[in-house]
């Protein structure tokens, strides 16, 4: 596999000629429809199906990725024009967006991060389009860091000049979706969760009955559960010092389950 240009190829010899065969499996052409949609390219030529004596890989990964049926991953790796070994390149001018399908939460963490200070730029949106509420503008080696979607879904918009490049950035994305959690909707009314947003890490889930209380932060780790053997209304939660950002509360009752999303503000 080589990594720069993501492609597997072999090599062999012919009499004393070393010779070298590049070719594209389904793993390397998802790469490639990746990269087309991220461009907004037109489209894509391939030459030719009818030569695939009757194997359907190539055909479902068109599907996947150009039709109705297109299935945005949950996790995955971002790149810079350059991918994971090049710089990106000049004269750069592309947006995308990333809302895998059925998620409730997405995140991404940035590994790495350095463009030409001041010349060359990414923007980030909190939403579908770049319509949406700028979350921050990144140029240098500032890095965003840690990114968090209020809802389900972030665009992405870099530009470059002509006058130099450098590494760019890589970065990984990852979701929760509901499949995830088994949400199950029950005709018993849903828990209220409040105060939401709440100022410091307390809040108050209103449902009747004994609960077992589980909140996850972003990163699908456990911070707390306690099961709440009060038959009441209320059911009060304090969560670690220092929780801040979005967390997903699972509340679960007998068979019924459902999962809210909650939001903690930094502690003043």
């Amino acid at each position: 596999f080589h990594t720069n240009s993501a492609s597997s190829y072999f090599t062999y010899t012919s009499g004393n000629t070393w010779r070298q065969c590049f070719i594209n499996a389904p793993q390397t052409l998802a790469r490639r429809y990746q990269l087309a949609l991220q461009r907004g390219l037109a489209g894509i030529g391939i030459w030719a199906l009818g030569y695939d004596a009757g194997y359907t890989e190539l055909w479902h990964l068109i599907r996947d990725h150009f039709s109705d049926c297109a299935i945005q991953a949950c996790s995955d790796t971002l790149y810079d024009g350059g991918g994971p070994g090049l710089n990106y390149y000049n004269n750069e001018n592309y947006t995308f967006t990333i809302a895998p399908n059925n998620a409730i939460t997405l995140m991404v963490n940035f590994q790495s991060f350095h463009v030409e200070s001041g010349f060359d730029t990414l923007w980030i949106y909190d939403g579908n389009s770049s319509n949406a509420p700028l979350l921050g503008a990144w140029t240098g080696t500032q890095s965003p860091g840690n990114i968090q979607a209020s809802g389900n879904s972030l665009t992405f918009r870099f530009k470059s000049d002509v006058s130099g490049t450098a590494p760019g950035w890589v970065a990984t994305y990852s979701c929760m979706t509901s499949d995830t959690w088994e949400i199950e909707d029950t005709p018993s009314k849903r828990p209220i969760i409040y105060p939401n947003p709440s100022p410091d890490g307390s809040f108050t889930v209103s449902h009747p009955g004994p609960l077992q209380l589980d909140v996850y932060d972003i990163q699908g780790r456990l911070v707390y559960r306690q099961e709440h053997q009060n038959h009441g209304t209320q059911h009060a939660v304090q969560l670690p010092p220092g929780a801040q950002g979005f967390f997903l509360v699972r509340i679960r009752q007998g068979y019924a389950s459902w999962t809210e999303r909650l939001l903690m503000l930094p502690s003043r």
